[in-house]
């Protein structure tokens, strides 16, 4: 039977991580006539990136990330309950055609609810190790859209919830889709290293992420070790850290030319394009752009991440040959590795078509918009 709603209902909110992946769906399905209607958080990140798309429909809701904290796990059901019960409001008013979610906290109301309205349900996991939300919706859903290693389903014995067998039918390894942005003239890859030989390479260190924190701490404490080793540093620090520190990091970039704060990538795009080496906690989206932009990575997982998710990523990456890790606990190690990845020759520009040999010409989010539609309508 023909879809009559044209209309797609997308949450995606929480953190750039699970935001990137949705924006680019809902590119792809814009492209193709529909309708898509954004459910974020009311988190600064999310009001942050999408004030660069402002075509589509955004439903804010007030669900929040649970604490490890026991007092909390009240509060935290009571948003989940009142997002669902608005999410329910908003699809009686406005019926739609199908439900994507990219998990986080915001995707459990919105795939309930849709569940409850008899409407297709659709999950992404950008992750190696499918994360919580994933797990817990499987079951709901009619397609759920893995990174394209099959092996990311072995997970564990240690864990306590687990991929069942059962579920294998719904798995689809179609991997990370990208914004159209990745796709336009600013984010075209690069040959050579370094591109100036006279000023030295570009270097890009990302510590506005979750949980990144502790690499802008790094790249202050090491600056005058690090200045030297690039012609260019490019922090992306993050509006919370930029905003506590701001004096100290004008301080930084006075003393060291070379150095330029920002406290929000807004075209990363093309940062990634003009870098040769990216210093970044181990986010699949993360990863994936790096790869798409064919740039060498050093990354220190995040280790508080859960199943350690963010250690798998890395180690993939790095079994690849386009990157480096470095554990946290081992951040001492940082440095020597950045200053022998500089000076060996020709390892960057190994790494680099690594990236090449990986980068696959094809549009992730096509296949998957194509797949979710054939299955909305039966085929």
């Amino acid at each position: 039977m023909a879809v009559k709603s044209r209309r797609i209902l997308i949450a995606c909110g929480g953190s750039g991580g699970h935001l990137a992946p949705g924006i680019a769906l809902a590119q792809e399905l814009s492209s193709r006539g529909y309708q898509p209607v954004l459910f974020v958080s009311s988190k600064a990140v999310d009001r942050r990136i999408l004030a660069s798309y402002p075509s589509w429909p955004v439903f804010s809701l007030p669900a929040s990330p649970p604490s490890r904290k026991w007092g909390t796990w009240l509060r935290f059901a009571y948003l989940q309950f009142l997002s669902l019960i608005r999410t329910l409001r908003f699809l009686n008013q406005n019926p739609a055609a199908a439900v994507i979610v990219t998990g986080g906290f915001t995707s459990p109301p919105v795939a309930l609810a849709g569940f409850l309205k008899k409407i297709p349900l659709f999950i992404h996991e950008s992750n190696r190790v499918p994360g919580k939300v994933t797990r817990l919706l499987a079951r709901l859903a009619r397609r759920v859209y893995l990174p394209s290693e099959w092996a990311v389903l072995q997970t564990p014995r240690s864990r306590r919830h687990k991929l069942l067998p059962s579920w294998s039918h719904k798995f689809k390894p179609l991997g990370y889709p990208l914004r159209s942005e990745f796709f336009g003239p600013e984010a075209l890859p690069k040959e050579g290293f370094p591109r100036n030989p006279e000023k030295g390479p570009s270097f890009l260190l990302l510590g506005g992420s979750q949980g990144a924190w502790v690499l802008n701490r790094w790249f202050v404490q090491h600056v005058e070790e690090l200045a030297p080793l690039a012609g260019r540093w490019i922090c992306v620090t993050g509006e919370g850290y930029y905003g506590e520190h701001g004096e100290d990091l004008e301080k930084v970039r006075q003393d060291h030319p070379s150095v330029e704060f920002l406290p929000f990538g807004e075209h990363m795009p093309s940062l990634l394009a003009e870098a040769d080496l990216v210093i970044a906690r181990a986010g699949a989206g993360s990863i994936a752009e790096c790869l798409h932009c064919e740039v060498p990575m050093l990354l220190v997982p995040l280790p508080s991440a859960t199943d350690d998710h963010q250690q798998a990523n890395a180690e993939w990456a790095q079994a690849l040959g386009c990157a480096c890790v470095v554990r946290q606990e081992n951040l001492d190690f940082l440095l020597p590795l950045l200053r022998w990845l500089r000076s060996a020759t020709g390892i960057l520009q190994s790494m680099r078509h690594k990236s090449r040999d990986r980068a696959k010409a094809e549009d992730v989010r096509r296949f998957i918009v194509e797949d979710m539609l054939a299955s909305m309508e039966g085929a």
